[in-house]
């Protein structure tokens, strides 16, 4: 397999509940951990764990006020994930964006320490961050917008997959789209919890932005996609 995970924080957490599991946590974990894991990268949202501190201390206006607050609880949701995908002997480690992606005039993402993992036959685990932001002190990474830039950077990993609460791409009565070509196509069915971070459309934006796109699927199709199905919505120009 070469291919970029991303697990939506919805997925693995209650969002309406501050720094609680969801009830398929350990279902999703060990569908990985059994998986076919070779060349796999697996990034994860912040879900719970990040978003009410990132929205609480207004992340991404400027200054640095909560970035740590922020950053420890999302390190500890990656380590519960890494934790209970070793109890399954995945061989995953953590990989902190905030010590390895920065913004600027251009973003910036050091990603030869995830690719060595990989090819070492670990299972780089990567989430939702803050990064250091030129001149406005801390901003929001996504999960979404991490998947896409390892993607685009690691040239034989295109195949990208968001798997989310949602189970796709919705048309306006709530049924799945097949495929998606435009950010116009969206609809946004609002859950509940604190999303800072775009929700479905940016999903579908981030997969946009790459030539090959990608899919969004439900939890109950992660093993199916992992096993090669063509699952969910094909969002790609």
């Amino acid at each position: 397999m070469r291919a970029i995970l991303k697990i939506g924080g919805s997925v693995l957490t209650d969002k309406t509940e501050e720094e609680t599991l969801s009830d398929r946590f350990d279902d999703v974990i060990e569908t990985v951990a059994d998986a076919d894991r070779d060349g796999l990268i697996l990034v994860h949202g912040a879900g719970s764990f990040g978003h009410p501190h990132a929205a609480r201390h207004e992340l991404g206006e400027g200054g640095v006020e909560g970035a740590y607050e922020t950053h420890e609880a999302v390190a500890r949701l990656n380590g519960l994930v890494v934790g209970a995908l070793n109890e399954h002997g995945a061989d995953a480690v953590p990989v902190h964006p905030l010590s390895c992606a920065w913004r600027g005039d251009t973003f910036g993402f050091e990603t030869l320490p995830t690719q060595t993992l990989r090819e070492e036959g670990f299972l780089p685990v990567l989430h939702g961050d803050v990064v250091a932001e030129s001149g406005s002190g801390v901003s929001v990474l996504s999960g979404d917008e991490i998947a896409v830039e390892l993607a685009r950077l690691h040239g034989d990993a295109a195949d990208v997959g968001m798997c989310a609460s949602a189970g796709g791409v919705l048309d306006e009565e709530g049924n799945r789209l097949e495929h998606v070509s435009s950010l116009e196509e969206v609809t946004e069915f609002g859950g509940e919890g604190v999303d800072v971070t775009g929700g479905i459309s940016g999903k579908v934006e981030s997969l946009l932005s790459l030539p090959s796109g990608g899919r969004v699927f439900g939890a109950d199709e992660l093993e199916e996609y992992l096993g090669g199905e063509a699952v969910g919505t094909l969002v790609r120009r």
